[in-house]
């Protein structure tokens, strides 16, 4: 786990997996994650990104910037 910031004071913990990975391992109930990247918003405004994954019962998910969250029919990753 480690602390970072979310904003000029507010901080949270997150499991981060090795740099420059493209997978996580498996994440538990209650455990969070994050995604961190080397630029802002200001400088992409328009990026667009997406995570899938699948959960414990074995179905196929995206959801994307949007949090709008898809159900996929299998897995092509």
């Amino acid at each position: 786990m480690e602390t970072y910031a979310l904003g000029s004071t507010a901080r949270a913990q997150a499991f981060v997996p090795a740099e420059r990975s493209s997978a996580m391992p498996v994440l538990r109930a209650g455990q969070t994650a994050a995604f961190v990247w080397g630029f802002t918003t200001a400088l992409y405004p328009r990026l667009i990104s997406w995570v899938r994954f699948t959960d414990d019962a074995g179905l196929h998910w995206e959801i994307d910037t949007s949090l709008h969250l898809e159900k996929l029919t299998n897995r092509d990753w």
